[in-house]
């Protein structure tokens, strides 16, 4: 019997080599001869394996650079792509959304509303105002100038955008910048250096220029206008590097960028795939796969949004919690400074730049517990939701008004406490700056 056991485990590890805990590779085949039915050796087989291992490992550490790099090397040997390829994509996504998040500077890609309104006086001739509210808002009231693409069809005018080589800024306005955080993160994954959000969003512009109207708030001093970059050279002054482009591969690089600038998202994942077939040591035509996967996962995910932008109120989730009907897995992204200060009691804090590098901590895609993210005021928590959602996390969801609508809300309803709703830990309200203002619908 225990002779028995062993065979039938090494038949079943030479069919079906153990990958990691979660995940095995099936291979079809058999041994002949020291070889496997389709013809590879046993050798080439244990070869791919290690590799899938390697790249999967460092995907779980969070290098997705390497586990990208890992998978480039693997998708030429085997037969068994297709499973490779959905691998390469996640790979992508989590090293351009971890980039992303680490990247983002303080202001995190804010027009403050002098400086807006300073470059309106002055002609706005380095902006490009894209208004990404419906089509009904925009017609009820706009900045002057402002092009009007709702937030779900961004990906299909990319031809309409300037492109950072122009020096433009791309001002990105909706009702109280919601919408256009989610267009934001888009836009810059694929490229777009030079997008921008307008802080607070166009109810602020019209509040603010109400005030100066009734001089209630001083005319901002406006500084000399900045020439606009030119488009050939980096903020040092030096050339921006050329990359060469072999003349066998323009009709598949230039379809595909075509594909994309009209939304077709989809055909420049697939003209550049083919181009890779032949190609798959050429680091210029991955790049183009790579920006036409992360432009398909963006595009997705904005048509996908619905109307509440999956952001689930203060009064659903203490009804949830009081219910018990509905589990929840709080993710406090704030600093842990801010996090010490005041929190909701059972959250996890894992600041928003630092998320993607910590998937292992989340419930799985396919749980029913709902992975609730928490900011101060929502708007980091909308740059880990796009990313989570492109990953696949569809079980993913943020806290409307964030930590400070839920002491607001808390502080109203006293009689609450010692019940079953969360409590806090802590409470002092977040910074100022970080108050989210009424949705109004944004």
């Amino acid at each position: 019997m225990i002779r028995k056991r062993l065979s039938l485990t090494l038949l079943l590890f030479l069919l079906v080599p153990v990958v990691d805990g979660s995940c095995r590779v099936a291979y079809g085949a058999t041994r002949q001869n020291g070889a496997a039915s389709d013809g590879k050796s046993i050798s080439q087989i244990n070869d791919e394996s290690r590799l899938l291992v390697e790249a999967d490992a460092d995907f779980s550490r969070g290098k997705y650079q390497k586990a990208v790099n890992g998978l480039r090397n693997l998708l030429p040997l085997t037969a068994d792509k297709e499973i490779l390829w959905a691998r390469y994509k996640k790979a992508v996504l989590a090293r351009t959304g971890n980039s992303f998040l680490h990247a983002m500077p303080k202001d995190r890609y804010r027009i403050s509303m002098a400086a807006f309104v300073c470059a309106l006086d002055k002609g706005a001739n380095g902006f490009f105002l894209l208004d990404v509210r419906e089509k009904r808002e925009y017609a009820s009231g706009h900045v002057t100038g402002a092009v009007n693409i709702p937030f779900r069809e961004i990906l299909d005018h990319l031809d309409r955008l300037p492109k950072p080589e122009t020096g433009k800024k791309i001002v990105i306005i909706c009702q109280t910048q919601h919408r256009a955080n989610h267009v934001l993160v888009v836009l810059r994954e694929i490229g777009f250096s030079n997008a921008y959000t307008l802080h607070n969003g166009y109810r602020s512009y019209l509040s603010f220029q109400k005030k100066l109207r009734n001089k209630t708030l001083t005319k901002p001093t406006c500084g000399p206008t900045v020439p606009a970059r030119s488009g050939t050279t980096q903020p040092g002054g030096k050339p921006l590097p050329q990359i060469p482009v072999p003349d066998h591969h323009n009709v598949a690089q230039g379809a595909a960028e075509q594909a994309l600038q009209v939304g077709r998202t989809a055909l420049a994942v697939d003209l550049l795939k083919l181009a890779l077939t032949g190609e798959a040591d050429n680091n210029f035509l991955w790049k183009q796969y790579d920006r036409a996967l992360v432009a398909e996962a963006g595009k997705t995910y904005l048509r996908s949004v619905p109307d509440n932008r999956y952001r689930v109120s203060i009064d659903d989730f203490v009804n949830h919690s009081q219910k018990k009907d509905q589990r929840y897995f709080l993710v406090d992204v704030r600093s842990p400074v801010e996090f010490t200060r005041g929190h909701l009691a059972g959250s996890v804090n894992i600041p928003f730049r630092t998320l993607l590098q910590h998937l292992g901590q989340l419930p799985p895609k396919d749980s029913s517990t709902r992975i609730l993210l928490i900011c101060g005021s929502q708007r980091r928590s909308i740059y880990n939701l796009v990313l989570l959602r492109q990953l696949g996390y569809t079980n993913s969801f943020m806290l409307k008004g964030g930590y400070g609508g839920y002491i607001t809300w808390f502080k109203k309803l006293p009689s609450l406490k010692g019940t079953s709703v969360p409590s806090l830990q802590g409470g002092p309200a977040p910074d100022g700056q970080e108050q989210e203002e009424e949705d109004f619908g944004c």
